[in-house]
Order: C-alpha cells, then structure tokens, then sequence
C-alpha cells in the first residue's frame, strides 16, 4: 500500500511541471499581445515627428549558418516601419516542454514580418547612414514552413515506425541591427522568441550576411 506521503509526493511531481508549463504558455501569449500593442501605440505616437525615412522598397538575397538562405523585398508602409516578405531555406529549433524534446529541422519557409526601425533619426542625426534600411528595429514575423517533419520512433522489441507531420507555424518577436559592410553588403545580427501553433517555444539567433540587389528611395 502507498503511504499518504507518497502519495502525495507522486501527485507533486505530475502537476507541478503541468502547472509550470501552462503559467509559461500563459505568460508568452501576454508578453507578445503586450509587445505589439506597445509597438502600435509608440510608433503611431513617433509619426509626427520624426524626419527619416525607409527606402520606398529594398530587394536583395541573404545567407546564414547551416547552408541557410534567403530572398528578401522590404516596402514602405510609413517612415520608419516596412513590411518585409521572404522566402528561404533555413533550420528551425522548437522546445516543447509537453514532452520535454528538442526538435530542429531544415524547411523552406515563406515569411511576413512588419519591422519597425526606431533609430533612424538618432542615426541621421549622428551623421550616420540609414540607406538600404541600416538601423536597429523591432518585428513581428510570422513564418509558414513548406515541409513536413519526419519521424522515426522505436516501437516494442526492434522495430521502427516513420511517419510525417506538417510543421505548424510559428509567431516570434525579434530585435535586430543592419549594418552596411560597404555599398552593397550588409549584415544583420538579432535575437528573438515566438510560439507556434502548438504552444512550443521557438528561440531565434539571427545571423545573416547579404547582398542588395535593388533599393527605391521614391
């Protein structure tokens, strides 16, 4: 027979990292509505003011670690925010705490990600260059990835099962810096942290060199 205290040693160490786990899931989706209704209010307030700007559009191609690659455009939605779509090849890292795992994988992706760069005026006022979009910024990026997970999972005694699963999307909040290597070459450096669609934690190194094909001032 089980003792009262072991008993309730055993319902501890059920609930108590079930209890973690949903307070972590619970705190992520406040932190990012939180974060983007902040970067809403702060930008809308910042619009009559300042004097830099964004290129009108910017169209240029990246590489990163792990055979990484990428093709980029970034539009003018006000004077310091653009909209930057991508599409790419890179590897994707998830955490999920349900099961106590760490999934990575390669998967072409199709990406859209407000970027709101909120130094341009600090920089021109430095005598600083903003072409190409060369700042610090925060985003909101929403990634969709192209290809599935494969799983290979050891069953009862020496067989194996494999099996595919779609990669669910993932929502992240970033902070970066663009800096220019010489006129056409740039580099991007950033951090961030998002969920997906399963509630798994996603954390983000961004680390990319380019080059820039094309940029519209007007």
């Amino acid at each position: 027979m089980v003792s009262p205290i072991c008993f309730v040693l055993i319902i501890l160490e059920i609930a108590v990292p079930i209890y973690i786990i949903n307070f972590y899931k619970c705190i992520m989706r406040r932190v990012i509505l939180i974060s983007l209704l902040m970067i809403i209010s702060y930008t809308g307030f910042s619009q009559s003011k300042q004097k830099a700007s964004v290129e009108k559009s910017t169209f240029g191609i990246q590489i990163g670690p792990s055979q990484s690659s990428w093709i980029y455009n970034e539009f003018r939605l006000s004077n310091q925010i653009t909209l930057r779509t991508e599409i790419g090849r890179e590897k994707k890292v998830s955490i999920d705490f349900d099961n106590r795992g760490i999934h990575s994988l390669k998967s072409r992706s199709i990406k859209l990600e407000p970027r709101w760069y909120y130094n341009l005026n600090k920089r021109v006022s430095e005598s600083k260059s903003i072409a190409g979009n060369i700042g610090n910024y925060l985003s909101l990026k929403a990634t969709y990835y192209l290809d599935r997970s494969y799983h290979l999972e050891k069953n009862e005694g020496d067989s194996y099962s494999f099996s595919t699963s779609p990669n669910p999307p993932l929502l992240s909040l970033n902070w970066g810096i663009r800096r220019n290597i010489c006129n056409h070459i740039n580099y991007e450096v950033g951090v961030g942290a998002g969920l997906d669609s399963d509630w798994d934690f996603s954390p983000s190194i961004n680390l990319r060199v380019g080059y820039r094909l094309y940029r519209c001032k007007e």
